[in-house]
């Protein structure tokens, strides 16, 4: 299993430093909770549901995968993936603050923790860097690059379940989800240099 990114120190140049920070603690005790779960165990190396599984949509191949982000620079991968390949406490911009009130709003309209969605309703994005980019050898470190209110909202409500001792139904329907919806979508682009990253950033953030 792959360590979490390091925690950005707070700094007297950044005035959000002390917020971020305990947000992103916030989000690592999370995770903990949840891989302390026996419902979850084994769940950052999942593989996504099929189809036939309950899966809204093709799972990951490795063969497609390689073929489609190698037909040109802005080529986009969309596939059944498992939420938790990605690495949640990365940041693509870490001079944006993370906004927490949206965090909190995310938790209550769209993944309440009693009542967990089918599915979940949002797609990630996550950035690599060639068509040849081994997805099997990163789980755990994908970079995100889609807006992370959304997954630490569903990380805080998942955490929150297991917490608060709801019954295995629920918290299995946050495993599927986890798996259809923790397995959300998963859109994997192409990019190639910094400055074409930073404007995907901004732009996914600016649609949440």
């Amino acid at each position: 299993m792959k360590a979490d990114a390091a925690l950005v120190p707070p700094s007297a140049a950044n005035p959000h430093g002390k917020e971020l920070t305990a947000h992103l603690l916030h989000v690592h005790e999370s995770l903990t909770v949840i891989r302390n779960c026996a419902i979850f165990d084994k769940i950052q190396e999942a593989l996504p549901l099929t189809i036939a599984e309950g899966g809204n949509q093709a799972p990951y191949n490795k063969k497609n995968f390689a073929q489609i982000l190698g037909q040109n620079a802005n080529a986009t991968v969309s596939c059944g993936g498992n939420f938790m390949w990605s690495n949640p406490s990365w940041l693509a911009n870490h001079r944006v603050p993370v906004n927490i009130g949206q965090v909190k709003h995310l938790q209550s309209a769209y993944f309440p923790y009693s009542d967990p969605p089918l599915s979940n309703p949002f797609t990630q994005t996550v950035a690599v860097d060639s068509c040849d980019f081994n997805l099997e050898d990163n789980l755990g470190s994908l970079q995100r690059i889609s807006p992370e209110e959304i997954d630490h909202a569903l990380i805080f409500s998942i955490a929150e379940a297991i917490s608060k001792n709801c019954s295995d139904d629920v918290l299995k329907r946050c495993r599927a989800y986890n798996t259809t919806g923790l397995q959300s979508t998963l859109n994997a682009t192409h990019v190639q240099n910094v400055q074409r990253f930073k404007i995907r950033c901004i732009t996914l953030c600016c649609n949440l």
